[in-house]
Parts: C-alpha cells; sequence; structure tokens
C-alpha cells in the first residue's frame, strides 16, 4: 500500500507499509530527500515493522503503527515531526494487524481506525474517545478518510 501526499515544504511525500521504505520525501527530481526512520531514535524499528494510514501535516507526519513498537497486539497512532521528534503517542485501544488508518480532522481531533480491531474512534486533544463505531466481530473496516462532502478534493489536496 502506497499513498501520496504533497507537503506544504513542497516535496511530495511517499508513503509505504514495506519495513524498508517507511515513510518519506522526494523531490520533484525523484530523488530520496528525507526518510522518517533516518530521524526517528531507533529508526524503523521504534514503530514496528508496519505502518499504514499516514497523514503528512504542516509541521509532522501522523502514522498508524499496526505493531505499536513491536507488539502486534497493541497497534498506536504516533504523530512525529518532521525532525523524527515524537511529538505525540495516542493511547492503543485495538489491534490492527495490517491495513488501519489516521487522520488529523479539521476540528483538531483525530481518527483512527483500527482495522482488523474492528473499531473507528475519534479522540480529542486530550486523547480521550469522542466518537467510537464498532464492527460486528467478523468485520474489518480498511482505510477511511473524513470528507466534507462526496464531491471534490479531499481537504489536504489544495488547488
Amino acid at each position: 500500500m502506497s499513498t501520496a501526499q504533497v507537503g506544504s515544504f513542497g516535496a511530495l511525500v511517499l508513503v509505504t507499509a514495506v519495513a524498508a521504505c517507511g515513510a518519506g520525501a522526494t523531490g520533484r527530481d525523484g530523488a530520496v530527500q528525507w526518510r522518517l526512520g533516518d530521524k526517528v531514535s531507533g529508526g524503523h524499528a521504534s514503530w514496528g515493522p508496519y505502518q499504514h494510514g499516514t497523514q503528512l501535516l504542516d509541521d509532522g507526519i501522523l502514522i498508524l503503527a499496526n505493531y505499536g513498537g513491536g507488539d502486534a497486539s497493541h497497534a498506536q497512532a504516533i504523530e512525529f515531526g518532521l525532525d523524527g521528534s515524537v511529538k505525540r503517542k495516542f493511547a492503543s485501544r485495538a489491534s490492527s494487524l495490517f491495513l488501519g488508518d489516521v487522520q488529523r480532522l479539521p476540528s483538531g481531533n483525530t481518527l483512527i481506525t483500527y482495522s482488523t480491531g474492528q473499531r473507528i474512534q475519534e479522540v480529542d486533544a486530550t486523547d480521550a474517545v469522542v466518537l467510537e463505531i464498532a464492527a460486528p466481530t467478523s468485520n474489518a473496516f480498511a482505510y477511511v478518510e473524513f470528507r466534507q462532502s462526496l464531491y471534490g478534493l479531499p481537504l489536504d489536496i489544495q488547488q
């Protein structure tokens, strides 16, 4: 799984779930200019072998660490600064062995999807759950995206 977003710093950010790649940025010429794993203390191993559902922020990047730093039973959303500093770790409230998602909402709250944990949670700035959606036991969620409308571009892509 790969996603692409254009950041406010003008680089194209390619994010993938492949452990060797992690989150990174390439310039318009295709040359790698920045890798999250090179910036974070402990490198890519600090959040485990897989990440999904990333979102580039103006001053950082959100990732859903499927193995929450090595523990397959606790996925964790983590916000990193572009310098690799850990700005925030959200409480792990479910597992997500694969898939999953994380997104900052316009309200400032954060939407976390624990795919195989069968739940979606919206948490506020204090990490309190303000909304939870649970799927029936045998179902899983995949990726989610907040949209003001079904029509037009997502909020993080401006024309």
